[in-house]
């Protein structure tokens, strides 16, 4: 007598290796996240988002998910629910207390002068002890051995200018 037993398919695959995927850009040219997570943001070198009409940093991180701004301006920047007193801003390792005036239409920090800005939303380093939300990281300084350079800015809400000139070999303006 004969039955009928179904038996259980087996599919055996290959197991195929992806090659690792490296994000240059994050939202637009200038704005990219390094192996410790941090936002790292070159304004010197950074594209245009929809919405802005010069490429601002500050302005730029409400289109970091995660970060927001109520007001639509950088003087109140919340981090993952958090207020805005409790996001560190460091400017060249000096921490800042007054972020921005006039609610956000002049902002304290020329935002064609930063070098490099990094921000941590998440963990920060433990060198940053004092960031609850979020740390943001200015660093004006460019390298001493930088080109001299200077920026002009203007539209009709204001004018700004940002320049670095190398005197000599142990002399240098930013």
């Amino acid at each position: 007598k004969q039955t009928n037993i179904s038996c259980q398919k087996i599919y055996l695959t290959p197991v195929e290796n992806l090659d690792e995927v490296i994000i240059t850009d994050y939202l637009t040219q200038g704005i990219r996240i390094e192996d410790d997570l941090a936002i790292q943001i070159k304004p010197s070198q950074m594209g245009s988002l929809p919405g802005l009409v010069q490429p601002d940093a500050f302005h730029s991180l409400q289109y970091v998910p995660g970060i927001l701004s109520a007001t639509e301006s950088i003087a109140e920047i919340n981090t993952r629910g958090g207020t805005h007193d409790q996001n560190l801003i460091l400017w060249n390792g000096v921490r800042m207390y007054q972020t921005g005036h006039f609610f956000g239409m002049i902002s304290a920090l020329n935002s064609f002068a930063p070098n490099e800005i990094k921000v941590y939303k998440n963990g920060s380093p433990a060198k940053y002890n004092e960031g609850l939300s979020s740390v943001m990281d200015v660093e004006t300084f460019s390298d001493f051995n930088a080109k001299s350079s200077s920026t002009i800015h203007a539209n009709l809400l204001g004018t700004s200018l940002a320049t670095s000139q190398q005197i000599n070999d142990k002399w240098k303006i930013d």
